[in-house]
């Protein structure tokens, strides 16, 4: 229970009221009590460091000792007592000790700890004050240096508590950070686990091979665009390059190339995507391939908040389409036409092309 200013106000004037021609005591600067077999000491020093007044507490019984030292700025910190100076400690305990003022002292051990506490009944109308030390044991004549300073420890332990929350903070951050990694690393892996099957194969009209195409992943995955991927076809039946994957990726893009030549090959086709291989939902319509720019590239990105195509670069567009999305089979389409490229490349959350 706090001490309010009011109350320790009203003791300050109990204990300085004299007669006019007397000058008021001196505060006392020691204290003894015994109890339970307990004997308290209670000295008042000044420290040589910063010149406060210091509050040492030493309770002895045989060859045990149980000590502790207060700065006197720090009383208010560690009893709840808002206006609790060395002066006013002083006076609880005299006031204490005589038993006046409705106050009692009383020692008691708890463990290795002795506790003193001050106790100020101070009517029925109103709940008793209640002031607690606790006194911490130590051994040996080198007793008087194991505690001092308590606050100041105090804060010091704060700020290792502060500081070992930041390091941890740190690391959860940096472990986060490992994760994040090793299911990229996972996910690249799995973005280049894909399967190739195509429709039909084009590798050479009539008697003449056409030069580059291999119609293998390799062709698709290498930066080697000379080398396509393409299907033939009778202009009656649908025709198709397709991605299978092991399980289902998440993606948020493609990269597409086309060999100078062959745009015919992939604009106006759709990019699909399926779970399960047969039941296909069309992504976009292929786009902006331009015989004109050898090897152009299109990456598509799929991305929340923009649905348009536009041009970074000459030889790149770009389409936000959607969202991140989950599939397993990938495929370049057209329901009764040639389809060819010279790239297939996916893209995932940090994967940059």
């Amino acid at each position: 229970v706090s001490m309010k200013r009011g109350d320790l106000a009203q003791r300050s004037n109990q204990h300085s009221a004299s007669p006019a021609h007397l000058s008021p005591p001196a505060p006392p600067s020691s204290f003894s009590y015994f109890h339970n077999g307990l004997k308290l000491i209670v000295e008042k020093t000044i420290d040589p460091h910063d010149g406060h007044n210091l509050i040492h507490m030493v309770v002895f019984e045989g060859n045990s000792v149980w000590r502790v030292v207060y700065n006197e700025e720090d009383l208010p910190f560690f009893t709840g007592q808002d206006c609790l100076d060395a002066d006013f400690l002083f006076g609880y305990l005299s006031d204490g000790k005589e038993e006046k003022e409705g106050c009692s002292l009383s020692l008691t051990k708890e463990g290795k700890e002795v506790w003193l506490k001050i106790l100020e009944k101070r009517g029925e109308r109103r709940p008793p004050n209640i002031i607690r030390f606790c006194l911490k044991v130590c051994g040996g004549e080198d007793s008087a240096s194991i505690i001092s300073r308590p606050a100041q420890l105090d804060r010091e332990f704060m700020s290792m508590k502060k500081e070992n929350v930041i390091l941890t903070e740190a690391v959860e951050t940096l472990q986060l950070q490992v994760k994040q990694l090793t299911q990229l690393n996972e996910a690249l892996t799995h973005l280049d686990s894909w399967a190739l099957s195509m429709s039909s194969v084009w590798d050479k009209r009539g008697n003449t091979k056409r030069e580059g195409f291999c119609n293998s992943k390799d062709a698709l995955s290498s930066w080697d665009l000379t080398q396509v991927a393409g299907t033939d076809s009778d202009f009656r039946n649908p025709e198709w390059i397709q991605a299978s994957f092991p399980m289902a990726v998440e993606i948020k893009g493609v990269m597409l190339a086309s060999l100078k030549g062959y745009s015919g090959n992939i604009n106006g086709r759709e990019f699909q995507c399926s779970n399960d291989g047969e039941n296909w939902d069309k992504l976009f319509t292929i786009c902006g391939f331009d015989d004109q720019q050898v090897n152009r590239f299109s990456f598509y990105h799929l991305h929340l908040f923009l649905s348009s195509e536009f041009s970074l670069h000459p030889n790149i567009r770009l389409r936000y389409f959607g969202c991140p999305l989950m599939a397993r089979y990938f495929r370049i389409y057209h329901k009764n036409s040639f389809v060819g490229a010279s790239l297939l490349k996916f893209h995932t959350d940090s994967y940059q092309f």
